[in-house]
């Protein structure tokens, strides 16, 4: 467990970073918005991302409807990466239809039999809070989305001037995830090139 030393002599060990770099991941970070997080990516591969989401923060961004986008980022919101580094990109990701989590069939066992319990009464549902205890109803506010994933933005190459070129790289791994509701962000910040076969 790190102690508060530790910590500090970490960061003060870390080169701070020229100002152009300082500026290429800001514009980077800029696209990362921690309202709008949304989930944990459960698995991911070169084509397709299965995505943990829970109704809380699901429903804090407005839904989450077939065929938007979600972004995938290790960059934590607030802060400045090191775009040298490979968690500094962002990993666009289309929501395809929903994907079973590992425990679906535990999930609907409760929910069938929370809805048996209630049957016939027309004033309750199965996941009412007279029927079912906090902790059930939470864990079963997870669901699981499945998503195509379009490819890997970073930075490239950093200008003396304000323009920063993105590239769609070819590595991925699994990353924290935020809804995008707005694709125009892309283009506003210098995507140059996307292909989606």
């Amino acid at each position: 467990m790190p102690t508060l030393l530790s910590t500090v002599a970490e960061q003060l060990n870390q080169p701070e970073l020229p100002e152009p770099l300082r500026a290429a991941g800001s514009e980077l970070a800029s696209l990362v918005e921690a309202e709008a997080y949304v989930g944990e990516i459960y698995s991911i591969g070169y084509e397709e991302a299965l995505v943990q989401i829970h109704d809380y923060n699901r429903q804090q961004v407005g839904g989450i409807p077939a065929l938007s986008f979600l972004i995938a980022t290790r960059i934590i919101p607030g802060t400045t990466p090191d775009v040298r580094k490979e968690d500094s990109s962002l990993v666009l990701l289309r929501v395809l239809d929903h994907a079973d989590l590992p425990n679906w069939q535990e999930a609907l066992r409760v929910r069938v039999e929370n809805a048996q319990r209630v049957s016939g009464e027309l004033n309750k549902t199965f996941d009412h809070r007279d029927v079912m205890d906090p902790t059930t109803n939470n864990l079963l506010g997870y669901a699981g989305v499945r998503c195509r994933v379009i490819g890997t933005f970073y930075i490239d190459k950093v200008s003396t001037g304000a323009d920063f070129e993105f590239e769609i790289g070819l590595w991925l791994r699994p990353q924290q995830l935020l809804s995008q509701s707005r694709a125009e962000g892309f283009s506003k910040h210098g995507v140059k090139s996307f292909v989606e076969s």
